[in-house]
């Protein structure tokens, strides 16, 4: 049975542009932060939360969603501290995470939002 939960491998529709879609979204924390004097990090980290209570509240699989609660708090654990392993540790092809910075925030549609941030 494959792991959905992301801890063994990487699900193929979370991969863009050969990175895993989490690494592009701490990219875009780091960037947002960046433009509105936020450190990164807490961003990304916030995001793992919502995404913990999302999986923690879910009912479409309770096992497979609890191992994605799981690891979401495992990542928030880690960004926030990096002695605490990145869920993705055990991986036979793990490479920790580095930032990639482009000349373009890499989620399409990111670029309004982040213009109207701006403003504020």
């Amino acid at each position: 049975m494959p792991d959905d939960t992301g801890f063994e491998v990487a699900p193929a529709r979370y991969i863009k542009d050969g990175r895993e879609v989490c690494d592009l979204m701490r990219d875009s924390c780091a960037e947002f932060g960046e433009m509105n004097g936020v450190e990164g990090d807490i961003l990304f980290a916030a995001a793992c939360l919502t995404h913990m209570i999302k999986y923690n509240h879910r009912v479409k699989d309770p096992v497979t969603d609890t191992d994605k609660a799981r690891w979401w708090r495992e990542m928030y654990l880690h960004v926030l501290n990096t002695e605490n392993p990145d869920p993705r540790h055990n991986r036979p092809d793990f490479v920790p995470y580095s930032r990639v910075i482009t000349d373009s925030v890499p989620l399409p549609g990111f670029e309004a939002f982040f213009n109207i941030a701006k403003k504020d």
